[in-house]
């Protein structure tokens, strides 16, 4: 006969069980292997999960996740549970309508044997919008880091590494590509003439030039002030050269805003072998000088 502490310790375990199984935020189940066909089943099945879905054990005691959820569920679950019942603590993450849950799944050992799987799942539904959230605000944080404010092209920051990359690429595949640093000339004059807010639009005008005139194999970037920088793959020293004489004839003939007129000088290098950056931005740059000193409205090959 069942002593009265014995009788009272029984049901505060029973009740303390049942409450835990009411209030508890995340899902709690148990895995067990069916004797009749070695399927794995639930044992038990309780949350707020499991509930929203109408799953719980009642509903799910000794069935399977094909017989639960169909074959497509049961195709990406059961190697999980075969994990765990193979001795290995494993987690995954799942949609499951319009939740998505992480579950965590253990071993469950008697005498040494593994008899069934304890899993528990919560839902980070809202930690994955928070995620995503956070990875488009990175995303547009990185691009913002990369452009130059006013004119929406690409900054130094930004070419720089499209450059090594090139480099690398060029090292490694014997490709050919040149590097161009262009300057506005006399710049200053337009700002002290005009104000630099004329200034500015002068430089936007420019960009939008530079940016409608350059081969699908160009990248674009201001480099700082009224310097722009060009990198153009695969290209060879003559189409080089008529692509800057084009672009100085485009800019010599344009009117920019308050009709006034602009030029450039540009300095251009091509890839040698074991270039890195400083060398063939140091030719570019060179070459621009002897441009700057020689008349302006020129360019001159590094």
């Amino acid at each position: 006969m069942q002593s009265t502490e014995s009788f009272y310790t029984t049901r505060l375990i029973n009740e303390n069980y049942h409450f835990t199984v009411k209030h508890i935020t995340s899902n709690i189940f148990r895995i067990g292997i069916r004797k009749t066909d070695g399927e794995f089943v639930y044992l038990m099945n309780e949350g707020p999960i499991s509930r929203k879905f109408g799953v719980t054990t009642e509903i799910v005691y000794n069935k399977s996740v094909k017989e639960i959820y169909g074959t497509e569920m049961d195709s990406i679950i059961k190697p999980y549970f075969r994990k765990a019942f193979n001795g290995e603590v494993c987690n995954y993450e799942m949609n499951f309508g319009d939740v998505i849950f992480e579950t965590i799944l253990s071993p469950v050992e008697k005498n040494g044997e593994i008899i069934e799987i304890a899993g528990s799942s919560i839902d980070i539904t809202e930690k994955k919008k928070y995620q995503k959230k956070i990875e488009e605000m990175n995303l547009e944080l990185k691009k913002a880091i990369m452009r130059d404010s006013l004119t929406k092209l690409y900054n130094r920051r930004r070419f720089d590494e499209i450059l090594s990359e090139q480099l690398s690429l060029a090292s490694e595949k014997k490709l050919s590509f040149v590097i161009i640093i262009g300057d506005i000339d006399n710049f200053k004059r337009i700002n002290d003439e005009f104000g630099h807010l004329t200034g500015d639009k002068v430089l936007i005008e420019l960009s939008n030039l530079l940016k409608q005139n350059i081969p699908s194999s160009g990248f674009l970037a201001r480099w700082g002030g009224e310097e722009f920088s060009i990198l153009i793959k695969n290209t060879n020293i003559n189409d080089s050269q008529e692509f800057i004489q084009l672009l100085l004839n485009k800019i010599s003939n344009n009117n920019f805003t308050n009709s006034i007129k602009v030029t450039m000088s540009f300095g251009l290098s091509i890839y040698k072998k074991d270039d890195n950056i400083e060398t063939i931005i140091n030719r570019a740059d060179k070459a621009l000088y002897k441009s700057k000193k020689n008349g302006k409205n020129t360019f001159y090959i590094g």
